[in-house]
């Protein structure tokens, strides 16, 4: 070796070394996946090689990990037969040199994952690509299930339109949130609020143009499942259940994202904006947990005697076919607590598993809705609804699993 290579292998053995010794612990990069991820990235390296030769500035190395990847590679190459492989492709190498080359690849490697990873991420997605397209399913499966870091699950997982790839062998563990943070997916409603979306959604809308009520709920639902995955990870699918929310409702939402952001520009808006709800959701003390709220109201129901007292003097409410009705305020309730969509409400949920329709329940929700800002009776139902609301919150967030109502 050169005065330079051996340089170079000598401070990552001294860097080894600090790390392998709690008592001379190493300034900077102290997490504690250093040697998991130092593996795996080894293994894709040699998997991927010559894709990561650029890893390595000096000829001399780069010719020792091609030496062992190289055979690595003929031997994934032959045709797969009954029985055992000759050898296996994942020890190290037997040679010290060829070991401290392949190391120093990955260990370089592990240094771009400074800032937000994206560096990180576009190097080992390039070689996680070549890896997995050259590895029989088995042996990429087994590189899935090995152990490393939240932050290079993030950087492996492969993504859809924004959000985690569901299936495959391909996928990283999908459960490594994308991002770091101080809420969890229980903090987050089943739709953005409106204050929120309205705060810190406005450079996109302004972008996109004006957006109906329609698309804005989609939009508003699509920030709410980026919300889990940045604190819980897990696909889509697996955000949506988290939210309580039907697949093919998710999957709909899904499409309109798509379609909203039809060009790559166009979504770093939406990004940018799921970001910043996601910091002050960061910074929110106490936090309101409003999968503990939907559990509580799973199969609550207005009680009669509250519904004759918020319809107390609204005469002109009764008697017609889209007339409120404590079925419909069940929902909107359901709704205001749960800051989700009343359509997902467990009294529309009830009828469709009964078979029954639900029209005329949906006309009165959406008639009462309509009347916010406006006077007369149903307006004055939806702003007596609203408070009564507040209370029924009170109650879900002090009384754990408790469905009583407010009197």
């Amino acid at each position: 070796m050169t005065p330079q290579d051996l340089g170079q292998i000598r401070s990552l053995q001294l860097r080894i070394n600090q790390r392998l010794f709690p008592d001379h612990p190493q300034p900077g990069r102290s997490t504690p996946h250093y040697f998991p991820d130092l593996i795996a990235i080894a293994h894709l390296i040699k998997f991927s090689w010559p894709a990561g030769a650029g890893l390595i500035r000096s000829a001399h190395l780069a010719a020792l990990v091609d030496t062992h990847a190289m055979a690595i590679s003929r031997q994934l190459a032959q045709p797969l037969h009954p029985g055992p492989r000759p050898s296996s492709p994942w020890p190290a190498p037997d040679d010290p040199a060829q070991s401290a080359a392949l190391l120093l690849a990955a260990d370089t490697l592990l240094d771009y994952h400074e800032g937000d990873g994206t560096n990180l991420r576009e190097h080992v997605q390039l070689l996680a690509r070549t890896a997995f397209d050259r590895l029989p399913p088995n042996m990429a499966a087994g590189f899935r299930r090995m152990d490393f870091s939240p932050h290079l699950a993030r950087a492996l997982a492969r993504r859809t339109n924004g959000f985690y790839q569901a299936g495959g062998h391909r996928n990283a563990k999908l459960h490594a949130p994308s991002r770091e943070c101080s809420f969890s997916g229980e903090h987050v409603p089943a739709l953005l609020p409106a204050d929120l979306f309205t705060r810190h959604f406005s450079e996109l809308c302004s972008e996109i143009g004006p957006l109906t009520e329609w698309s804005a709920r989609h939009l508003r639902r699509a920030a709410s499942l980026k919300l889990v995955e940045m604190a819980a990870g897990g696909t889509w699918s697996a955000c949506a259940q988290t939210l309580a929310l039907p697949w093919n409702t998710t999957q709909q939402s899904l499409r309109v994202l798509k379609h909203l952001f039809a060009t790559t520009a166009s979504r770093e808006p939406f990004d940018r904006a799921v970001e910043q709800v996601a910091r002050t959701l960061d910074g929110n003390t106490p936090r309101i947990n409003y999968a503990q709220r939907r559990r509580t109201l799973a199969t609550w129901q207005l009680p009669e005697d509250d519904w004759a007292a918020l319809c107390e003097g609204l005469t002109t409410l009764k008697g017609r076919p889209t007339s409120p009705s404590s079925q419909a305020a069940t929902a909107l309730v359901w709704a205001h607590v749960t800051q989700g969509d009343y359509l997902h409400s467990p009294a529309l949920t009830a009828l469709r598993r009964a078979g029954e329709s639900t029209t005329r329940l949906v006309a009165a929700v959406n008639q009462t809705r309509r009347a916010s800002g406006s006077t007369g009776d149903r307006a004055h139902l939806l702003h007596r609804l609203g408070h009564y609301a507040d209370q029924v919150a009170l109650v879900c967030d002090q009384s754990p699993g408790s469905a009583a109502a407010p009197a």
